[in-house]
């Protein structure tokens, strides 16, 4: 349903996500200064366990124990820290960061050829509970984005689908 939308995406060698060094760190930042809201809201019971999981030391390749980027476990704490709809941040000016899953445990960074128009994920299902007065402005940066979604769902039938 995106890809006449994209732009370009940026493929990295399965080399230990060297392209992601960046982001990892930001996460590890984020996720130890928010860590007492992430159990507050019931995203993680183990912080310990979460952040030794995503810490990095070095670059290099990873065992499974150390998988920086793992679903469905850190996939709030992704969007939360570096791309989509931050619960208690206003919007930046920065255009938005799009992270896709290419196959089974490999991301790709995608380049939208519009940053202001695109197809955009759902909200999380909580979001609206859970966000400040200041990040509801999310919602309606991206309100068009969500109306192309829903028509586009219309358009290719595949609103008849649940998940």
């Amino acid at each position: 349903m995106i890809h006449h939308y994209i732009d370009k995406i940026s493929d990295v060698e399965a080399n230990g996500h060297y392209a992601f060094i960046d982001v990892q760190k930001e996460i590890h930042k984020n996720f130890k200064a928010q860590s007492e809201f992430y159990l507050n809201q019931g995203f993680l019971d183990e912080i310990n366990r979460v952040a030794q999981r995503i810490h990095v030391e070095e670059l290099g390749a990873c065992d499974i124990d150390h998988c920086r980027m793992s679903m469905p476990m850190m996939g709030h704490l992704i969007s939360w820290s570096q791309t989509f709809f931050p619960s208690t941040k206003l919007p930046k000016s920065n255009p938005p960061s799009f992270i896709g899953l290419k196959e089974s445990q490999h991301f790709v960074v995608l380049k939208m050829m519009d940053e202001n128009l695109f197809p955009a994920a759902q909200l999380e299902k909580n979001w609206e509970q859970i966000a400040t007065l200041e990040a509801m402005q999310w919602k309606n940066r991206y309100l068009r984005c969500f109306e192309l979604t829903q028509w586009l769902k219309l358009e290719t039938g595949f609103d008849k689908f649940t998940f």
